[in-house]
């Protein structure tokens, strides 16, 4: 009898949790489709307006695309500079041109090349060169110099690509415009390059001239020392200790000479 009891319980409770299962999904297809009615409801209510500023946008893009300038963009990718051996055995330290311009330049001490060389191409110098080059006074439409220069250097962004890589990127008003100055900008860079590598190289010989002329100098007053030395002792062959000396002196001369073209190079 209790088992019977339980059992119409579980039915009727079983009937019940499905009927009440029953009415949430249905109350929930209610709420969609009032949402729905009431979301075309406003659509309906609001289409002037919608369709009035879907027109606007429309037409004021249109305008817009055609009164604005067209621009093109141009770029040009150099790879970088690869590292050159030099003679005689310091080319660490007659790499000093870059170096040089670095420290101008403001770079910090693990400034790469690329670094250095993106930093000239923004420089004024390089900047005036461009605008000669490619009559950009008239195309800016500027007055003065100066005027050109701050036109160009927001129509220009050279950078260093995550692979190390010079990029200079150009905006101008026609293709082959921008695509002139692009390659003004690496024209104008290795022009720079090179001034500056004769320079240094220009500086390096006059120094190691100077310097290979006074151990000369240096070498005919130890010979004539030597010549003095055997007529008053009346010596004509130096024995074997003193021919060894002679040679590590030399060989320490050459030496000495050698960092002083280094510490020369260093001071420069």
């Amino acid at each position: 009898m209790v088992a019977g009891l339980f059992n119409n319980w579980d039915r009727s409770y079983l009937c019940g949790y499905r009927l009440a299962h029953h009415r949430k999904i249905g109350y929930k297809e209610m709420e969609r489709e009032v949402n729905i009615r009431d979301y075309f409801k406003v659509i309906v209510k609001w289409r002037r307006l919608i369709v009035f500023n879907t027109a606007v946008i429309t037409i004021l893009t249109v305008v817009i695309s055609l009164v604005l300038p067209k621009k093109y963009t141009a770029s040009a990718t150099l790879l970088p500079p690869v590292e050159q051996p030099e003679i005689l055995g310091i080319g660490s330290l007659l790499g000093g041109g870059l170096g040089a311009v670095a420290s101008m330049a403001g770079l910090p001490g693990m400034a790469t090349a690329s670094d250095v060389f993106v930093k000239i191409l923004k420089s004024r110098r390089v900047m005036e060169r461009v605008i000669q080059k490619c009559n950009l006074m008239d195309e800016y439409g500027a007055e003065t110099l100066e005027e050109a220069v701050i036109s160009l250097k927001g129509a220009t962004s050279p950078e260093v690509s995550p692979e190390g890589l010079i990029i200079v990127y150009v905006d101008a008003k026609t293709a082959v415009l921008a695509a002139k100055i692009a390659n003004s900008y690496i024209d104008e860079l290795d022009r720079f390059n090179t001034e500056v590598n004769m320079t240094r190289g220009k500086r390096n010989r006059m120094f190691i001239e100077d310097r290979l002329e006074q151990v000369k100098e240096d070498l005919s007053a130890a010979e004539e020392s030597l010549k003095v030395f055997q007529q008053e002792h009346k010596t004509v062959s130096l024995d074997e200790e003193v021919k060894a000396a002679i040679v590590a002196a030399g060989n320490l001369k050459a030496e000495i000479i050698a960092r002083e073209v280094q510490l020369g190079v260093l001071r420069e």
